[in-house]
């Protein structure tokens, strides 16, 4: 006999679902987390290299989960062609690879590499020529993060 307090099989089996979704979450948000954390030093790193020879920069991990193609799509210059939509995204904690460690160096196709990796638009405007653009891209990489 059952009593009024006691949590039957189905009660019991959904009480774990929403477990295992809390800690999914919580996973997700520690790994957002880490990688946000790992990327203060490397800001920091890759504004001290800026002001040295060369100027390069090391690559920030990945902090937001999915792809960010509807802001490259958003962003990408009147005439270009779109870019590729990706298989996949990255995982959180990620870095692109390969990575262009200079900055200034990067053309419009390369930065929307980084905002569909990154699912990051780094403040960069559809009208933004593109050296504009190299220069948002340079803050994102050694600012205090945003």
């Amino acid at each position: 006999m059952e009593s009024g307090n006691q949590l039957n099989v189905d009660q019991l089996h959904q009480l774990i679902v929403e477990l295992n979704k809390n800690m999914d979450t919580l996973r997700a948000e520690l790994a957002s987390t880490t990688a946000g954390l790992a990327n203060v030093e490397i800001r920091q790193r890759n504004t001290w290299r800026l002001h040295g020879a060369p100027h390069i920069c090391l690559p920030l991990r990945k902090c937001i989960a999915g792809d960010g193609y509807a802001l490259a799509v958003a962003i990408t210059p009147e005439g270009m062609p779109l870019p590729p939509q990706p298989a996949n995204s990255a995982q959180v904690g990620a870095v692109p690879v390969p990575f262009n460690d200079e900055p200034s160096s990067y053309t419009d196709e390369e930065i929307l590499d980084l905002v569909i990796f990154y699912n990051d638009a780094f403040h960069i405007q559809p009208e933004d020529a593109i050296g504009c653009r190299q220069d948002k891209l340079r803050i994102w990489l050694t600012g205090p993060g945003m």
